[in-house]
């Protein structure tokens, strides 16, 4: 009996499955551009490699001084499969009523034969955005979504939308950005931006592309036009993108002051607000424990309504109707934090992040270019970076996607532009660190069954705690269905538990049980050909421990005299950046045990630096193949030649089993 993989294990710490199941927390900027979401069925065996095309993309932007805008987007979509057409079957577009109106002049579909057929205005549908439908204090948020019947392979699908923004969120201030995509996807491109010539702007374009630029009117009318026109042709190649932004803010101090004035109240603390912090801080001395009990409260007690930055503008609620809803946006529950850490006598500054290590140099001063506001508190030397609206993330804990970023303070006197920029910690507040235990018992049918346990601490354990939390707990038992198969299992799980998630000054744990073994591990891998010269990324510091324990059936059917077990040979690999060993072990069970010998395996696989040099790419692929040299090792079961001759000789396979014999267990 060959159980071949049997103590292999593939727990991929830096690129773990809920990245590609559930993406990572949303961290992307607000525009003021509409939101579009169409999300795709599965593929089917014979799509073609391109399901639909953007024949044209068409946007104009006219922006007036006191900051209001009208953008018009005409859009011609090839609809060249059929889950293209499941894709656009229903278009969606975000907008705030408060201060905003979105409109649709043009919705038509364009047969192959030359007949059209226009969409009626019943097929759209004007309701609260999803994430607002409990937070009756932004029933102004709504989703406006378009329903395209009748769309076949072949048609054209043409659309225009218009977004008419009446009052800015920092008016008379604006900013507006806009993303080209120059692959074959999207045929042609256009955009006309149309601002007042009378006004300053900064305008940047990355990496540069070429405009025209037109001078129109006299005096108060003038006006300067921008335009771009770019062009994709089939077998261009994907081009990447490129990041336009435009900007009336003169600077970052600008852009600081005028978010200091729209994001704390000029109320001093109300009762409620003094209230409720003394009963948070009721048994606590050191500072340590006041900010762990305000961030327990706002991070878990508080609900996050789960909208982009800015998508209600930068104006919070005032504290105590945030305190009396019970629920808030990322920016209130930065703004509720910091109000109830000063309260405390411990100082506290929301910081908006970029994803720039170096945002000042790089990135014009706009609210368009922040993606998520975090909250900094405490002393200067034991400062905590915390996240509130992710809800479960550990204290001190913000995105791996954060982390060594800039950020921009929100005060309101800061102190210059070095005062202005901070930069989230590389380090976690804690060691991450991964444990998977496997205890698996081999049957005397030959059946495996293992017991497997995971308890995390680090960013995999982000992850695992903001999927858990947003799924039903009557679904958990299908998302460790889904890690189970990520990690190389076959087979159906059972007795799923799981730690709450919501329980954060502990490691996340996970376990169920499973007819199969833990599988192979996985190394970050080399960077491909065309990143030559490209840094080897190592991720965050990480130690991985795995450690797997059959119990062999009883000597009454597998004896000694029977059988004759082989263990894998155990190693040792070490380099400055990474350690990997491995150790097995067999273990001889106790004279008239109802229980067999007893074999175990761990492995330990440690990084200590985020990269290395793309120099040492040959010594990182020794390592490389160290590891995967010890994961080939078989532990195998072989009978004992007929007459009690001993083991079948090292090297040698047994034959298959006949049936009714104990059969192979299934391999990962």
């Amino acid at each position: 009996m060959l159980l071949a993989g049997t103590f292999a294990f593939r727990f991929r710490p830096w690129q773990f499955f809920f990245a590609l199941l559930f993406g990572a927390i949303p961290f992307s900027a607000q525009s003021q551009a509409p939101a579009t979401t169409a999300t795709p069925p599965p593929a089917e065996a014979k799509e073609p490699a391109t399901p639909y095309t953007i024949e044209l993309l068409e946007t104009r932007v006219r922006i007036e001084s006191d900051g209001a805008s009208r953008q018009e987007t005409h859009t011609i979509i090839l609809i060249s499969s059929e889950s293209a057409a499941g894709q656009f079957g229903r278009l969606t577009f975000d907008y705030d009523r408060s201060r905003e109106s979105l409109d649709f002049p043009l919705l038509r579909i364009t047969h192959p034969g030359g007949g059209t057929a226009d969409i009626l205005p019943s097929a759209i549908s004007d309701q609260a955005h999803p994430a607002v439908a409990a937070a009756p204090a932004f029933q102004d948020v709504r989703r406006k979504s378009v329903r395209i019947l009748g769309l076949r392979t072949g048609d054209r699908l043409e659309y225009r939308v218009v977004t008419t923004i009446r009052r800015a969120a920092m008016a008379p201030e604006f900013s507006f950005s806009h993303t080209f995509t120059r692959s074959a996807i999207v045929s042609r491109e256009l955009l006309e931006l149309d601002v007042p010539a009378g006004r300053a702007i900064q305008l940047r374009v990355s990496p540069s592309l070429p405009a025209a630029v037109e001078e129109t009117g006299e005096g108060e009318s003038a006006r300067r036009i921008h335009r771009w026109s770019v062009t994709n042709a089939a077998g261009d190649g994907d081009k990447g993108e490129a990041e336009l932004t435009v900007t009336s803010f003169a600077s970052w101090e600008q852009l600081s002051t005028r978010f200091a004035h729209e994001f704390f109240p000029e109320a001093a603390a109300g009762g409620a607000l003094r209230e409720k912090s003394a009963e948070l801080l009721r048994g606590t001395q050191s500072g340590e424990e006041k900010l762990q009990a305000i961030y327990d409260f706002v991070s878990r007690k508080i609900r996050t309504v789960d909208l982009p930055l800015g998508t209600a503008g930068f104006s919070p609620r005032g504290l105590e109707a945030i305190l009396s809803s019970g629920y808030a946006t990322s920016e209130e529950k930065a703004a509720l934090l910091t109000a109830l850490s000063e309260q405390a006598g411990l100082p506290a500054h929301p910081v908006l992040m970029t994803e720039s290590v170096n945002a000042g140099k790089a990135l014009l001063p706009a609210p368009p270019v922040v993606s998520r506001i975090l909250v900094k508190a405490g002393e200067e030397t034991a400062a905590r970076w915390m996240d509130p609206a992710a809800e479960v993330a550990p204290l001190g804990m913000v995105h791996a996607s954060l982390r060594g970023k800039q950020g921009l303070v929100i005060a309101t006197h800061p102190d210059g532009s070095a005062g202005l920029w901070v930069t989230a910690p590389l380090d976690l507040p804690f060691a991450a660190r991964q444990q998977v235990r496997v205890d698996a018992t081999l049957g005397e049918d030959g059946k495996l069954n293992a017991k497997v346990r995971y308890a995390l601490r680090g960013d995999n354990e982000l992850l695992l705690r903001v999927a858990f939390h947003q799924t039903p707990k009557e679904r958990w038992n299908e998302l460790a269905q889904m890690l189970s198969l990520a990690d190389g299992f076959r087979g159906q799980i059972t007795g799923i538990t799981a730690s709450d998630p919501t329980e954060t000054h502990s490691p996340f744990t996970l376990g169920y049980e499973i007819p199969a073994l833990l599988p192979q591990a996985g190394l970050p891998e080399l960077p491909a050909n065309g990143a030559a010269g490209a840094a080897i990324e190592l991720g965050t510091p990480l130690e991985v421990e795995t450690t797997s324990t059959i119990h062999l059936p009883s000597s009454r059917t597998f004896g000694a005299s029977a059988w004759s077990v082989r263990k894998p040979l155990g190693m040792t690999v070490k380099r400055d950046y990474a350690a990997f060993a491995s150790r097995y072990a067999l273990e001889d069970s106790p004279a008239g045990a109802e229980r067999g010998r007893t074999l175990t395996a761990s492995r330990h696989l440690t990084f200590v630096l985020r990269q290395i040099a793309a120099t040492r790419a040959a010594d990182y692929a020794s390592l490389v193949r160290a590891v995967q040299n010890d994961e080939a090792q078989a532990f195998t079961l072989e009978r004992a030649a007929a007459g009690g001759a001993g083991a079948r000789p090292a090297g040698r396979k047994a034959p298959p089993r006949k049936p009714g014999k104990a059969a192979r267990p299934a391999n990962p």
